[in-house]
């Protein structure tokens, strides 16, 4: 199966939901999944990553697709960097990770575009 999470910010920094992204996307390649992460994932992002996520088994096997900002207007157009919507649109299922970043807008237009499901795990951020 084609697993793609997408989340706005995979800074282990970040909290709760990048560390849940990561184990979820590593548990799901270890299962023998094609695992992808799209997230913003500047150089520095992606030290500190290596660095979280070395005790986590399968991790290296999970794809990451480092993006940059996504602006609300390539959002609303369901817009996104060529291999990222690529990702998308071929997926069996679409993972979003928060509601409020115009790159998971832009990602749940692919997917409904291309026919793909997708689910929605807000975090908590609407408390």
């Amino acid at each position: 199966m084609r697993v793609t999470h997408v989340i706005g910010d995979l800074n282990p920094s970040s909290g709760g939901p990048a560390s849940v992204v990561a184990s979820l996307a590593a548990a799901q390649a270890g299962r023998g999944h094609d695992v992808c992460v799209i997230a913003s994932m500047p150089p520095q992002v992606q030290t500190k990553l290596r660095t979280a996520t070395a005790d986590i088994p399968d991790f290296a096997r999970v794809t990451r697709l480092p993006v940059e900002g996504i602006g609300l207007l390539h959002a609303l157009r369901g817009r996104l960097p060529a291999d990222a919507a690529d990702r998308v649109a071929a997926s069996d299922v679409v993972h979003l990770h928060g509601v409020w970043e115009p790159l998971l807008l832009a990602a749940s237009k692919i997917a409904r575009r291309h026919n793909r499901p997708w689910i929605v795990s807000p975090h908590g951020m609407l408390d």
